[in-house]
């Protein structure tokens, strides 16, 4: 008997909807049935129960937007308020739209109560909002609003809403279901639990919170653990199942849970479900939803449930907060001790059995593991893992009848990973687009007197020239200034040896399209992006992975901005490369774009820098990553660099890219292998090539039969001219020495295992706890635990918000149409004062390192106190495994990225004066800090909000003075008596961040100034004791008289009169 389905249930109350004025609906009743469904699946009377059944679609006839016939409510807005409670006690609403069309960069919100839903393009023509929480709009409408942005037309169709409310079961008429995941109760209204599954009542759960130690392991998987709301379309109602993270974007559930994946996709599943253990809500309780966007893999045939009972979905966004739980590959053994995670018939998290008890396992096999009959679930438990004293997701619950003795079933998760598609693997073969900037500041020099345009036009040919030829990659270019290039610069093409030339000429590749490229104008990255996006359109399974290499050396100042496009470009991996330092670039948003987007964000400081990193990318774009890459200096008059020894394994090729700082000087650079063999630019199957600032091999392994072991490269300088005898150079280079130059070593294997970053879209301030981590595993995702990782983490020894504030703001400046911002000026200008410090951390893949549960190939670890000034932050890693978690020998791995933190306002170290200029009225003076007392500094206002907290207005604009203090206008209504009297609060708000409030004292003595407004109490008064307390007139009430005998006269608080 299958726990969890339902295909119709009666009694439902449906409804539609009528217009009443413009953009505004009302629901008529209508009542419709829909019948009751039996079905069976063996000889038993197996009926499908509507236990999990948590709600009903209503059918709707709804649009908005410019197509609509609608009138817009503002310019460019259109809204349509929909009634928030069509059904009496209304748990929640999910919307469905259809036939959406969002030309341009139009949108579509819906607020949720706990986000917002923002519908865009790449989202397509149907999609199902989150759960709306209808508790917090108190009976106001739910309002859906179209924005037109960049075209005038476009429309979006509501056919469908879905209602969440309680309902009756089928063999227990009497019983109720209440999923209502937004309850505002202070005590849980728990269902009326249908006995069917566990026979008996009372069942044998209780809330999950009732683990009452927290380091016991069932406390630990209950955060894991959650519930999916979905929509079964076809038959009018939306249900829940019990789900498991087993991923940072992905849950397991059973696969009768849902008869068509678009159901499941319509789907939102939440870990927050839950209460104390006596059922009363928690404090801040504000649940959230993610929402599903692919099913990975379906599995469920009543006829054959020996090929499993079971699904995986992917999330759309990582969860937050919640540790994966690792599925446990082999069977577990009869008697083994085990427990379970659920939401029966909706309710909020419970544990079976009840804490101090626990289950044991009755039988154990590939397609079926089973505990006792004892053990008790319901309706909507279907989906929930069984657990094993570890923490480990055994199986998931599928079928059962234990009222007829018939056990509960758990498909196995041993079962599940043997045929889980294999997570689709990194394609052999990419499609990118660069996207490049030559705005006007391309035109300044960098510190080797080269143009910055020039250094990007060599670094860009390096990557370009090191992508394989001819096998199926392709290629193409944007560039950017105040507009991006229209029609683009060579469109998506295959990358064929005629195409390169195209894109970067002959040797030495200056030229072709990237040679071309002259500087000038105003700096819109966003428009770059957007024509990258429009030449990667999605496509089927298997096809060329997408990607943007975008390299930018300053601060968007034209639209469109990053932020309007990068919600358009789905998943196309987004790699980001910022040329310079705090006085040109904004890494903050550089940062954040390639963290969302599943890329890496480094900046380079120098041309060699620039280079190595689009070595770096054409590395981890399209092979394993890399194996080496220092930074060293060749010095004037020497001729060999000492060796760089690295280690191959069982890798199919190795690229050594070199690149250096100085076109006027030529290097070259030999492979050595094991035994001693040296390979060069010349020898038989080795690829090579030469720029004017970099050279390059590229070695099939084996070569000559070697492969294992310990190889090196070694830099020489090239000879201009070898027919000039020895004795010869000598002399020439004693009249006119070699310069000194600065190069680098890429070392790039293909093949081998891969070093990838684990994703963190958060926003970083000073003062926050970190947890740098990466993943490290072969290609088809099996990971390496028996390695050592160590982190080299760089961050500023000075903040700019401090020197900035010294300094003050000087003016902008422009260069060749590019405004560069007074505060970017401002850093060029004074300077380069801020350099970095490094620390080598050992990091972990216990779970105290990484917060997993389980030893996995994540490696990491939490860092306190370690984000302590603004500015970028740069992580390498480097990682290697032993030999026999290599197969024998060892294999190394690099990466590296860079991170911006931001100044976290703290309330403790912010300091602030007041000046009064009226009853209740007057001015702020903000000097905003972080823990560590570093500044925000001057020219931030677009960084952070200021408000007024309860009882407080911020009355007019804010004034940044330029020194790292803002000027704030406020009124505010005091509270209270004596000491505990309200004084103004100013709330602080920046992005991913929880709201700041900062207390203003007032002036007057005891903290408050010798002027100021006072009671007249004895003792309470707050004057000081040579003072009095007295009417001042003017209608500004009572205040302390400034000096014996005085007051303050109208408000000026240097104006004194004598009191009579």
């Amino acid at each position: 008997m299958h726990l969890i389905h339902i295909l119709g249930i009666s009694h439902l109350g449906a409804a539609i909807v009528s217009a009443t004025s413009a953009g505004e609906w009302q629901y008529n009743s209508n009542t419709n049935t829909v019948a009751d469904c039996l079905h069976t699946t063996d000889n038993s009377t197996d009926v499908r129960l509507p236990s999990h059944v948590t709600g009903i679609i209503l059918p709707q006839t709804l649009a908005t937007g410019p197509d609509s016939g609608s009138p817009a409510s503002s310019a460019g807005v259109w809204t349509l308020k929909i009634p928030s409670n069509p059904v009496t006690d209304t748990k929640y609403l999910i919307l469905h739209f259809t036939a959406v069309s969002l030309p341009g960069n139009n949108r579509i919100e819906v607020p949720l109560g706990y986000d917002t839903d923002v519908f865009r393009p790449v989202d397509g023509a149907s999609f199902w909002t989150r759960p709306i929480d209808v508790k917090k709009l108190a009976g106001a409408p739910v309002v859906v609003t179209y924005f037109t942005d960049g075209a005038s037309t476009g429309i979006a169709k509501i056919d469908n809403i879905g209602v969440g409310e309680r309902h009756a079961g089928t063999q227990d008429p009497t019983s109720l279901s209440n999923c209502d995941p937004f309850f505002a109760d202070a005590l849980y209204p728990e269902p009326k639990y249908d006995p069917f599954w566990y026979c008996t009542n009372p069942p044998q759960w209780e809330n999950s919170a009732c683990v009452a130690d927290p380091n016991d392991i069932r406390a630990k998987v209950a955060r894991s653990a959650g519930m999916i709301i979905m929509p079964e379309a076809a038959d009018g109602l939306l249900s829940t199942c019990s789900v498991t993270l087993i991923d940072v974007d992905q849950v397991i559930l059973a696969g009768h849970c849902f008869d068509f994946d678009d159901d499941a996709i319509g789907g939102s599943v939440t870990f927050d479900y839950e209460t104390d253990c006596a059922g009363n809500r928690l404090p801040g309780y504000n649940p959230r939803f993610y929402k599903v966007k692919q099913v990975l893999n379906h599995r469920y045939n009543p006829a054959d449930q020996a090929n499993g009972d079971w699904a995986r979905l992917k999330l759309a966004t990582p969860v937050v907060g919640v540790p994966p739980l690792q599925l446990r590959p082999n069977l577990p053994s009869v008697g083994e001790q085990v427990f379970g995670i659920h939401h029966p018939n909706g309710a909020v998290k419970k544990i079976s059995l009840k804490y101090g008890s626990l289950a044991t396992v009755v039988s154990s096999g590939p397609t079926a593991i089973t505990v006792p009959t004892t053990f008790h679930v319901s309706g909507g438990s279907s989906g929930s893992c069984l657990f094993d004293m570890a923490g480990r997701c055994v199986g998931v619950l599928s079928n059962g009848a234990p009222c007829k003795g018939v056990n509960l079933k758990y498909y196995p998760s041993a079962s599940m990973l043997l045929n889980f598609a294999p997570p689709i693997p990194n394609p052999v073969t990419k499609d990118v687009m660069i996207v490049f900037d030559r705005s006007g500041s391309m035109s300044e020099l960098d510190s080797t007197g080269r143009s910055k345009i020039e250094v990007a036009r060599d670094a860009v040919s390096l990557c370009v020239q090191l992508v394989r030829a001819g096998v199926g990659n392709r290629v193409g270019l944007v560039s950017f200034s105040t507009t991006a290039s229209s029609p683009v610069d060579l469109a998506l093409t295959a990358l064929t040896t005629a195409n390169k030339q195209t894109l970067i000429g002959n040797s030495p590749f200056a030229g072709g399209k990237i040679g071309a490229l002259v500087p000038f104008g105003s700096t819109s990255i966003g428009d770059g992006l957007d024509k990258a996006r429009l030449q990667l359109p999605a496509g089927p399974a298997g096809s060329n992975g997408r990607a943007i290499l975008l390299l930018t050396d300053g601060m968007e100042n034209a639209a469109p901005f990053i932020a309007s496009v990068a919600p358009n470009l789905g998943d196309i991996a987004v790699h980001a490369i910022g040329f310079g330092s705090d006085a040109n670039l904004d890494g903050a948003r550089l940062s954040s774009l390639a963290s969302s987007h599943a890329g890496l964000y480094t900046r380079a400081s120098s041309g060699v820098s620039l280079q190595k990193f689009f070595s770096q990318a054409f590395g981890n774009i399209f092979e394993t990553g890399i194996l080496m890459d220092p930074e060293l200096t060749l010095p004037a008059n020497v001729d060999f660099a000492a060796p760089q020894t690295f280690s191959i394994c069982k890798e199919d090729a190795v690229t050594v890219a070199v690149g250096w700082d100085n076109t006027a000087a030529k290097l070259g650079v030999n492979l050595t292998t094991p035994s001693g063999i040296v390979i060069g630019s010349r020898s038989a199957t080795v690829e090579a090539s030469d720029g004017r600032s970099w050279t390059y091999l590229r070695v099939p392994l084996p070569y000559d039969g070697e492969q294992t072991g310990q190889w090196n490269a070694t830099v020489f300088r090239v000879q201009t001219s070898s027919i000039i005898p020895r004795f010869l150079r000598r002399l020439i280079r004693a009249v006119s020495p070699s310069p000194p130059l600065e190069y680098f070593v890429n070392v790039i294997p293909t093949g081998g295992p891969v070093l990838r970053k684990v994703y963190d879209a958060k926003t970083y301030y000073t003062g926050d706890a970190i947890n740098p981590s990466v993943y490290f595993s072969f290609l088809d995702d099996e990971w390496i635990a028996d390695a050592t990782v160590e982190l080299t983490l760089s961050r500023p020894n000075a903040s700019a918000g401090n020197i900035l504030s010294q300094t003050g703001l000087h003016t902008p400046v422009t260069v060749a149409e590019d405004t560069i911002p007074a505060r970017q000026a401002t850093l060029a200008q004074v300077g380069n004062q801020i350099s970095l410090v490094d620390e080598v951390i050992q990091l972990g893949n216990d779970p105290e390192s990484t917060g997993n549960f389980e030893e996995t190939g994540i490696f990491g670890k939490i860092l306190v106190d370690t984000l302590l000034s603004e500015g970028e932050y740069q992580f390498h890693f480097r990682a290697a495994t032993t030999s026999a978690s290599g197969g024998g020998c060892v294999y190394t791995r690099e990466i590296l990225w860079s991170l911006h933190v931001e100044v976290g306002i703290d309330a403790n170290t912010t300091t602030t004066s007041t000046t009064v200029t009226g009853p209740g009225v007057g001015t702020v003076l903000v000097t905003p800090r972080d823990k560590y007392n570093n500044t925000l500094g001057p020219g931030r206002s677009d960084t952070v909000t200021f408000s007024g907290g309860p009882g407080t207005t911020v009355t007019g604009p804010i004034v940044d003075n330029g020194n790292g203090s803002y000027t704030i206008p406020i009124s505010w209504t005091s509270t209270g008596t004596g000491s505990n009297v309200n004084n103004p609060v100013v709330v602080v708000t920046q992005p991913g961040r929880d709201p700041v409030g900062i207390k203003i004292p007032l002036p007057g003595p005891a903290g408050l100034g010798s002027c100021s407004r006072c009671i007249p109490t004895p003792g309470e008064n707050r004057c000081h004791i040579t003072t009095s307390c007295s009417v001042a007139g003017l209608d500004l009430g009572t205040m302390c008289a400034c000096r014996p005998g005085y007051k303050a006269v109208g408000a000026q608080a240097d104006v004194q009169w004598r009191v009579s």
